[in-house]
């Protein structure tokens, strides 16, 4: 029931850090200080960074951030978001992957929700 209850206090917390994350980039003034904070609160709260995150095999993103991150599908949608937010502070090859990795979490979540 402790470890139940601490998992979803964490989900919750992780959910209200990237809906402000997503906040705070639309915000922004330049597409450097998008990318910056990003991977800041990436790093600090999901333990990995926005080029760890780009480096995750599609076909492992969703399996890779549910099981090693305890991240639920609230928070992939909320993830999802923010890398779309980014990605056109990216290159060309950057933005590309940022926004088929956006579209492979918004698919599982759309997936999941059906079920």
């Amino acid at each position: 029931m402790y470890r139940k209850d601490y998992l979803d206090k964490q989900m919750e917390q992780l959910g209200r850090v990237l809906a402000k994350l997503l906040s705070d980039l639309i915000g922004q003034k330049t597409p450097g200080e998008s990318a910056a904070l990003a991977h800041e609160i990436l790093t600090n709260e999901l333990t990995f960074g926005l080029t760890d995150l780009l480096a995750i095999p599609d076909h492992e993103l969703v399996k890779t951030l549910l099981e090693t991150q305890k991240i639920d599908a609230a928070n992939l949608e909320k993830l999802a978001d923010v890398l779309m937010q980014i990605a056109p502070t990216e290159n060309t090859d950057g933005r590309l992957n940022l926004y088929r990795k956006s579209l492979l979490l918004l698919q599982y979540v759309n997936v999941s929700e059906k079920i």
